[in-house]
């Protein structure tokens, strides 16, 4: 990745708008949130007025706490009316179109999963997968950039960047050069007090109670770890990706899957959601998982996925339909396990493909 290159075409985009917003799709999680603070901030040094907002509320106490100690400054809203704004960014998300109607142009779509399909073209797009957060692309940008900023903003930003990235690297467990670059880089510039202490914040007695589930209701089938917790609310959705990463610990396990069926009683939203976990440098998980559903994806090591059950919200058996639920989700997963050396080819081959049509396209 040649980050000078990557920056100029940052600030060309970025000097054919006026008024950004910086949307947060999908779960606004530290990663997420890093980058678009750090986006604003590269905003507000070329006189670009912007705007961080997310349809989505946060769910996890860690993250909330992330947010008010420093300072984030995003809106959790739904917007009604896009009109003040010209064009529009896409972090962290591999989709980038927004499914609402609107006059914008996409300037921006920065991420670090595996390409999807757009429906639309970003003025400056950089999808690299050879990173692990999006957090650690931006703090490349900004070692390039070397943006003056008072003391405060500046420890701020590079503690909301080491946060986002670590949340999303595993502590370095599953890091690039990359990575670890923009690492030793953010170690120096943040507040390590003020990452311990979110750090502390992780199990809330909630996520504690889902924890206490999933390790009480799993099954370890041919080295994979598949459990599921029942009906737990939105609010704590968040819980199951924790339950996974702690859970990948066994050493008995190479895969974890974790599953819940999720209940928005205010907005009569139900759905299966389910987190993957693994150690198995083979195994392609967004592969995995669109086998299964398109409504769901991975990278490396980690992946999720979510099946719509808004019809049956009403249904007055619900622990019959946990119990259908439960059980086909771990006979699809057994199954997959079967099937595992089918998946792996499947995914190698595929990184092949990418490999070779990345080569031309340089």
């Amino acid at each position: 990745m040649d980050i000078k290159k990557e920056k100029n075409l940052l600030f060309a985009s970025l000097m054919k708008t006026r008024n950004l917003l910086i949307y947060i799709k999908g779960s606004p999680d530290p990663d997420a949130l890093a980058s678009a603070f750090a986006l604003q901030l590269i905003c507000e040094s070329l006189k670009i007025k912007s705007e961080i907002v997310s349809p989505m509320q946060i769910s996890l106490a860690q993250n909330l706490k992330f947010i008010k100690t420093l300072h984030i400054p995003v809106k959790f809203t739904d917007i009604k009316d896009f009109s003040k704004y010209d064009s529009y960014a896409i972090l962290d998300y591999p989709v980038a179109d927004l499914d609402v109607q609107h006059n914008m142009q996409l300037a921006l779509h920065i991420d670090h999963h595996k390409k999807t399909q757009n429906k639309i073209a970003a003025t400056y797009s950089l999808l690299n997968d050879k990173v692990n957060a999006v957090s650690t692309i931006f703090t490349l940008l900004l070692m390039e950039i070397n943006p003056v900023l008072p003391k405060e903003t500046s420890v701020r930003l590079y503690t909301a960047l080491l946060f986002g990235q670590n949340t999303d690297i595993g502590n370095m467990a599953v890091a690039s050069e990359y990575d670890r670059e923009a690492h030793r880089f953010l170690e120096e510039q943040a507040d390590t007090e003020i990452i311990s202490e979110l750090n502390e914040s992780l199990y809330s007695e909630e996520t504690l109670t889902i924890l206490s589930k999933a390790i009480l209701n799993h099954e370890t089938y041919k080295s994979w770890l598949i459990t599921g917790v029942g009906y737990i609310p939105h609010s704590l959705r968040d819980s199951i990706a924790i339950s996974a990463d702690f859970l990948l610990e066994r050493e008995d396990v190479t895969t974890v899957i974790v599953f819940s069926l999720i209940e928005n009683k205010a907005d009569k939203k139900l759905y299966l959601d389910a987190s993957l976990r693994t150690k198995n440098h083979r195994l392609d998980l967004n592969n995995l998982i669109k086998s299964i559903t398109p409504n769901g994806g991975g990278r490396n090591f980690k992946g999720a996925y979510q099946i719509n059950l808004d019809y049956f919200h009403s249904s007055e058996n619900k622990t019959e339909l946990w119990e259908i639920a439960n059980r086909t989700t771990r006979a699809i997963f057994r199954d997959k396990r079967d099937t595992l050396g089918k998946i792996e080819i499947s995914g190698f081959f595929k990184k092949i493909k990418e490999d070779i049509k990345s080569i031309f396209r340089k």
